[in-house]
């Protein structure tokens, strides 16, 4: 059986998902397992939704946003 779920909160997919989709603008940007995904993103897309997630704890003067890591240099700097 499947179940598919549409969101953006990216805790409810950790909790309930084996397998995750990411979708920008209607594409497709990376696909896998939930636990390779979130431990190893390729995709500058999935790195940016991944480090928005506010940290209990770690305080920064502002979040990043996914514009942050879909701008940043291929080589070098990841973002945020």
């Amino acid at each position: 059986m499947a179940v598919l779920f549409i969101t953006h909160d990216l805790g409810v997919v950790a909790e309930l998902a084996d397998r995750v989709v990411l979708m920008r603008q209607g594409l497709v940007v990376e696909q896998g397992p939930v636990q390779e995904i979130y431990a190893n993103p390729k995709h500058p897309y999935t790195k940016g939704l991944l480090a928005c997630r506010p940290r209990i704890g770690l305080k920064r003067d502002r979040l990043p946003t996914v514009d942050d890591f879909m701008n940043a240099p291929a080589a070098g700097n990841p973002g945020p």
